[in-house]
């Protein structure tokens, strides 16, 4: 499971997650929204993720706290990616216009993505409140939760070259 705020990469490290151990990726507005962003209903969106959960391995992404607590309790990892403010700010508006009129992996169908005053008004609204949020939800974390909290691109790139590492060592006997 992979949580931040918008601009913070999550849809670029699951992608990337994804492809390393071989998994597709869920990209949680997918389920959350129907097209013109929509909420969907909060029933149809669970079952969506209850059919996660069932898979034996999964990578997910997304921002909402509806979302994230209920993925959360499912997940044996969760990245925080924590970036700058300023940083991510840069990353929104960039997207916005790089990527106007399109539908990509990471949005619901029938949402284009398109330059959006709410989302950046968001960002400004919400960015010490959802990290208050992480921060108290995972504080009341089960023993053995394993949370990896990112706070810089350099800490991705490493996190990332980990687990490479990892998944491309050869199995020990008795591992």
């Amino acid at each position: 499971m992979i949580i931040g705020q918008s601009g913070s990469g999550k849809s670029t490290l699951a992608q990337r997650i994804g492809a390393l151990l071989g998994v597709s990726v869920t990209h949680l507005d997918r389920e959350d929204y129907l097209p013109g962003w929509e909420r969907r209903n909060a029933n149809d969106s669970k079952a969506a993720r209850r059919a996660l959960y069932a898979t034996q391995m999964w990578v997910c992404e997304g921002s909402l706290r509806t979302t994230w607590v209920q993925c959360v309790a499912h997940a044996e990892y969760v990245v925080w990616i924590d970036l700058p403010f300023a940083l991510r700010l840069e990353r929104v508006l960039l997207r916005q216009l790089r990527d106007w009129g399109q539908i990509k992996a990471d949005c619901p169908d029938g949402c284009p993505r398109r330059f959006n005053l709410t989302e950046i008004r968001w960002l400004f609204r919400s960015r010490r409140k959802q990290d208050r949020a992480f921060t108290k939800h995972f504080s009341k974390a089960p023993e053995g939760f394993r949370l990896v909290r990112l706070r810089t691109p350099q800490s991705i790139e490493t996190f990332f070259s980990t687990l490479s590492n990892i998944s491309s060592a050869p199995e020990t006997p008795g591992s």
